[in-house]
């Protein structure tokens, strides 16, 4: 009820906008997440080579372990000669007795920036790869799970980088043009 007073409602991908259209709310449009509006100059400053492993390495980064996704991580590091690196954004659990810290955002956006190649579960993870021009794929378990990765990639022309994790055998075998 709430939202219909607003005079004006942008959402980041169509999944949403088609959400709130069935409750009776119109958005006026879909835009871009503000890391892309941002652009990558903003963020190449935040980043430090130092960071970042020396030898050449697949990047992992899904917010939670997959063990589809490092099962493909592996496939593709092997393949390419990669070392794997593997980072999640959060626990298995937040009822586990263990915590695991995260990587700093420079460390993060470092990691992204150097990767030989990216396996990212995560929206901000292609988002990253994207802007940096870095080779990668999107994976996810589930088109609901990962519609704003999909999405995003569909606009651009690279919906073929959106990959469910139960159907890996339509991995692109094709690089990138970023030009």
């Amino acid at each position: 009820n709430l939202l219909q007073r607003f005079d004006s409602i942008s959402v980041r991908e169509q999944q949403l906008y088609g959400f709130l259209e069935t409750q009776g709310i119109k958005a006026d449009s879909v835009v871009l997440d503000p890391t892309l509006l941002a652009g990558a100059e903003t963020f190449e400053g935040l980043t430090d080579r130092i960071l970042a492993p020396r030898k050449p390495y697949l990047l992992l980064f899904t917010l939670c372990h997959d063990k589809r996704a490092r099962e493909l991580a592996v496939k593709i590091a092997h393949k390419k000669g990669l070392r794997l690196i593997e980072m999640i954004s959060m626990d298995e659990s937040p009822l586990s007795k263990e915590i695991i810290a995260t990587a700093s955002v420079t460390r993060f956006l470092s990691l992204i920036r150097f990767a030989d190649f990216v396996v990212t579960g995560s929206f901000h993870g292609t988002a990253f790869s994207l802007l940096f021009n870095r080779p990668f794929v999107s994976v996810s378990s589930d088109m609901s799970a990962g519609q704003r990765a999909a999405s995003l990639l569909k606009s651009i022309g690279l919906g073929e980088r959106f990959i469910l994790l139960n159907d890996i055998e339509k991995m692109p075998e094709s690089d990138i043009d970023y030009t």
